[in-house]
């Protein structure tokens, strides 16, 4: 889009106008930057996309609203109304984190509810903070096979994304979509949040938990850095990521030491800056968000901010995810084992467009190794496939998930009375 009528537009409806100074503002910005040739031209089914890319749909719908109810006589705005409500979005509201609880009797304090659902109270009631699933993390693996249990009629499973570290255990994720589709996909993360290959999000984060709304969220400080760390397994960032970090900042007396500390532990401060960068760009240069100290810009964060909007693009974001990988699996690996790896998530990441979690069709096993990613598949559980159950050799990963033929061709994980077979990704 670059700086056509339509991606004006875009930044104009997809920001937030909290307060009557704002909504003038709003009308002020939507009269002074199009002359009526401009608004005759502007494709508005390319704003909605685009607003789609970036996660604020809603809040695109809701300004048009706005400006309709302030403008009524406005030659385009009606018909342009018209098209955002022809136009479908699949999303999840505030209340369902804590439906979810509720209607399948899962416990409160096992379940840490992350990203969408711990930012979306932020939001004014007119606005709706764009949100397509609900990401939760919970402590104890063995509790992922309960919450499946609960689950079944209702949500279809089809991987694990399993990481296995030499030095802390395993962690990863299960994707749920709805087998009806009356029901929200869910996206839980097992033991703890892991950024991508393994970074992981630091263990305390379960000791500065709140409870709001019914569900357990991270503190305020958590859920600005998981925000951050987010942008780091996507090779972009969205609107509605420079809408969050404003509202946070406006909405939370944050301290910004304890943010610091994070930012550098997990190496985010290129993303953090180039975000900060950019949300006074969308909002203007307002001395309530000015830029805290410590954050500094990199070549490599400037060229991502730059180009990566709404869309990843490899090559300006490849500079920043090497650094970013480099840096985190330094505190694990050798120097050269961090090249190597840092190569190989870029190599298989741009190649194959899934980092380390592919696994090539052409090899019969990946070898349980340290620092490894394995990505599972669940099929009808059947023991011949591995052999007779006195003779099977079994290595308990916890209660009730273990490994069966560690090493060897026939080598399966078994839970919740299903096989899990290594897979590729698709």
């Amino acid at each position: 889009m670059g700086n056509t009528s339509e991606f004006k537009l875009m930044n104009i409806l997809g920001r937030l106008y909290i307060g009557a100074s704002q909504k003038i503002k709003l009308i002020d910005l939507f009269k002074h930057n199009f002359t009526q040739s401009e608004y005759a031209k502007i494709q508005i089914d390319s704003v909605i996309e685009e607003l789609k890319k970036n996660k604020v749909y809603e809040i695109g719908l809701g300004n048009i609203s706005y400006l309709l109810s302030n403008i009524p006589d406005h030659k385009y705005l009606s018909g342009w109304k018209d098209r955002f409500l022809l136009t479908t979005v699949n999303d999840v509201s505030q209340e369902e984190a804590y439906k979810l609880i509720k209607k399948y009797d899962l416990d409160e304090d096992k379940i840490l509810f992350i990203k969408g659902s711990a930012l979306g109270f932020y939001y004014p009631k007119e606005y709706k903070r764009n949100t397509v699933d609900i990401d939760l993390i919970i402590r104890d693996i063995d509790y992922l096979w309960e919450i499946l249990n609960r689950f079944e009629g209702s949500y279809d499973y089809d991987r694990l994304k399993l990481y296995i570290n030499d030095k802390k255990g395993f962690t990863g994720s299960i994707d749920l979509e709805s087998e009806n589709k009356e029901n929200v996909a869910v996206d839980i993360h097992l033991v703890n949040y892991f950024i991508w290959g393994g970074i992981e999000y630091p263990e305390v984060l379960w000791d500065r938990t709140t409870f709001e709304n019914g569900i357990l969220i991270p503190s305020k400080e958590d859920r600005l850095v998981m925000l951050i760390a987010h942008l780091a397994n996507q090779w972009k960032y969205r609107i509605r990521d420079l809408n969050d970090l404003y509202i946070m900042i406006h909405q939370d007396q944050l301290d910004w030491n304890q943010v610091r500390i994070l930012v550098e532990e997990l190496n985010l401060n290129p993303f953090l800056n180039g975000l900060y960068d950019r949300m006074i760009e969308l909002y203007g240069d307002d001395i309530s968000i000015r830029k805290p100290e410590f954050l500094y810009p990199t070549l490599s964060s400037q060229l991502f901010f730059k180009y990566n909007l709404g869309s990843p693009k490899e090559i300006t974001a490849l500079p920043l995810e090497f650094s970013f990988t480099y840096n985190n699996y330094r505190k694990n690996l050798s120097i050269l084992k961090s090249l190597y790896q840092t190569l190989y998530n870029s190599f298989n990441l741009v190649v194959f467009k899934n980092r380390a979690f592919y696994v090539n069709k052409k090899l019969k096993i990946k070898k349980w190794k340290p620092n490894s990613i394995f990505i599972l598949k669940p099929f009808p559980m059947d023991l011949s496939l591995v052999g007779e159950e006195k003779k099977i050799n079994k290595k308990y990963l916890s209660k009730n998930f273990y490994i069966v033929n560690e090493g060897k061709d026939n080598e399966v994980f078994v839970a919740k009375n299903m096989i899990w077979k290594q897979s590729s990704y698709y």
